[in-house]
């Protein structure tokens, strides 16, 4: 039997300078803005470097979000993953139980393996919709 686990957490935005809790549309406005000026158009969701300054060939952890298509403009559907080293997992063929590397060492370079959740940000004063 498989399970899985599903999280349900409330996001306030406080003004750390007033203490004041903002309008969580201020987290729409945040979101679209850095997607517009950083967001890479990926074919259905774009895509964002949380950590540029790591270089992709160094074993650092390397952050991307995903942000996918809204359903309207009160649900934010998005995916957060993280670079694992490419000695963390490794492919099997079951038939025969061969394992090799999960990339090539010439992929290693340009691509990496992750491990991700995905995350549903739904915003006030809406109950919960199907995409």
């Amino acid at each position: 039997m498989v399970k899985k686990t599903v999280e349900f957490v409330k996001v306030n935005l406080i003004n750390r300078g007033t203490g004041e809790v903002l309008d969580t549309n201020i987290l729409r406005e945040i979101f679209e803005t850095v997607m517009q000026e950083s967001g890479l158009d990926n074919d259905g969701y774009s895509s964002i470097d949380l950590r540029p300054e790591v270089d992709t060939s160094e074993l650092s952890q390397k952050e991307v979000l995903d942000i996918f298509e809204e359903c309207d403009q009160h649900i934010i559907f998005g995916r957060l993953s993280k670079k694992k080293e490419n000695n963390a997992l490794l492919k099997r063929y079951y038939e025969s139980l061969k394992a090799e590397e999960a990339l090539s060492r010439g992929e290693t370079g340009n691509a990496g393996i992750e491990v991700f959740t995905f995350f549903y940000l739904e915003l006030p004063d809406r109950d919960i919709i199907n995409c």
